[in-house]
């Protein structure tokens, strides 16, 4: 990685509106970080402003205009660091990732690179895990560099223009339970649809807006819009891009009623011809396998997933989705009686993720099971068998 000889430092740069409530909890995590802090405040009624600047931020004022590109532009000639992370209100450094990206941006960043740092959210209730996903958040300050796009706003058409590469670092945003709020998904909905019809009305449709427009209308429960706009991202979609994956995503979490598993299984079979690989779709396809009782074909799909699975980490996904996935390998195995396979997967899987609190815990319960199966056998013999009286005492002082 080169390292760039410009000077040092970092703004981290907010774009809020009625805020108030968030916006001290993301500057309070980045107070050892930024060099300065600059918040774009579009229109707020509460004190999002005053907040802010108690907090040592400069606060501009700023007229929204449906435009997150416009309002992140209209930021950029605001800032004086040479280095920029875009947060949220509401979004947290650890402070142990605060500190890492702080010597990052002093001793390696490169400027003639971009960066994506993973966004996590909590699981939601009733959710296996918590999702994440990577966005260019951290780029160096320069002249030309800017966004487009009403909704979705990106800085690829710079990157590209400057020949920019964009690389990965493996620290992370966290996101809070505010994020699953109904109200709030369904309020940052409507807002997203009204963008995204605006963009399409003035630049034509693209695969990437008809799949903001279908998640929008998902989120919304409105699953025939959701769908339409899914199936017509498809037809747009460049194969094997991510705005292809992300539609199919989409379709097979926008087919409705309790009869739609055929259905769904037959979309994931013709996705993964597309992506062979992917490993939400492989555990989706063992899902979709296993509830119609196809169980070997199911064991297979997790069995593929776990030893190959890749992410797109560009789009929503699981984290620990090949965990996941040796996890429901290894209980469909005890599930068809192959008892020492499982646990020859279980052991195998904690070798590859040992700080894996999901497969130590299972690996716990699958001894608890097994123990409780011996008990059970021992009884049922003997009732027929009369075992020694030594035999019933050293079996009962393993209970």
């Amino acid at each position: 990685m080169k390292k760039s000889n410009q000077p040092r430092g970092l703004c981290v740069a907010i774009i809020a509106r009625d805020a108030a409530m968030l916006i001290h909890q993301t500057l309070e995590s980045i107070r050892d970080l930024a060099a300065e802090v600059v918040v774009l405040n579009t229109g707020s009624h509460d004190t999002t402003s005053e907040t802010a600047a108690l907090a040592g931020a400069r606060v501009i004022n700023y007229l929204w205009d449906d435009n997150f590109a416009g309002a992140r532009n209209a930021l950029l000639p605001h800032i004086r660091s040479p280095w920029i992370l875009w947060l949220d209100a509401g979004e947290t450094l650890l402070p142990g990732d605060a500190a890492l990206l702080k010597q990052f941006v002093e001793d390696y960043a490169d400027d003639g690179r971009a960066y994506f740092l993973r966004v996590a959210t909590p699981p939601a209730a009733g959710q296996i895990g918590g999702e994440q996903v990577a966005r260019l958040r951290l780029h160096a300050n320069r002249p030309g560099l800017i966004f487009h796009g009403r909704v979705r706003e990106s800085l690829q058409r710079s990157l590209t223009a400057f020949n920019m590469e964009a690389e990965h670092l493996p620290l992370t945003i966290q996101r809070s339970n505010r994020e699953h709020n109904p109200q709030i998904k369904a309020d940052r909905a409507r807002r997203n649809i009204r963008l995204a019809d605006l963009q399409i009305a003035q630049k034509g449709p693209t695969a990437d807006m008809l799949n903001c427009l279908g998640e929008a209308h998902q989120a919304l429960q409105e699953h025939p819009q959701a769908t339409q706009h899914f199936r017509r991202a498809q037809e747009l979609a460049a194969a094997n891009s991510t705005e292809m994956l992300e539609a199919y995503y989409g379709l097979l979490t926008s087919i409705p009623g309790p009869n739609a598993v055929i259905e769904q299984m037959q979309l994931c079979l013709t996705a993964i011809e597309q992506f062979p690989l992917d490993a939400q779709l492989l555990c989706a396809l063992g899902g979709y396998l296993q509830s119609t009782q196809r169980m070997e074909l199911a064991i297979r799909s997790f069995a593929v997933a776990a030893e190959h699975g890749q992410v797109n980490s560009q789009l929503w996904h699981l984290p620990d989705i090949r965990e996941i996935a040796i996890s429901c390998h290894t209980q469909l195995l005890q599930q068809q009686g192959q008892i020492e396979a499982a646990a020859r997967t279980l052991e195998q899987g904690i070798a590859r993720y040992p700080q894996s609190q999901r497969l130590l815990t299972q690996r716990k319960k699958m001894h608890s099971s097994q123990e409780s199966a011996i008990r059970v056998d021992v009884l049922e013999n003997g009732m027929q068998q009369r075992p020694h009286a030594a035999t019933v005492g050293q079996l009962s002082s393993k209970r």
